[in-house]
């Protein structure tokens, strides 16, 4: 299921339900990424903070995936290319 996320805050959010979801615990996580708890929280909590590579990497600890989607001219989501068309 794809779910939208547009805010830092709507991530923080989806980060910790796909995590309680899957019944593991911060330290769980955090120990999978070589990162302390409270370093993993402020992840949870802050997730603008985190960098691109951390990010990736905790999406995939979290069994997602980064997908980018095109917006309509009506602000609506378009069908994704699994490649670039560059």
């Amino acid at each position: 299921m794809d779910h939208v996320v547009r805010t830092p805050s709507q991530l923080g959010k989806y980060l910790r339900a796909l995590r309680q979801a899957r019944g593991e615990s911060q330290t769980v996580i955090a120990n999978r990424l070589g990162v302390s708890q409270a370093r993993y929280s402020a992840m949870e909590l802050r997730p603008e903070k985190m960098a691109t590579e951390k990010l990736l990497a905790v999406l995939a600890n979290l069994g997602v995936e980064l997908v980018l989607r095109e917006k309509d001219e009506g602000g609506q989501s378009v069908p994704v290319h699994s490649e670039p068309e560059w």
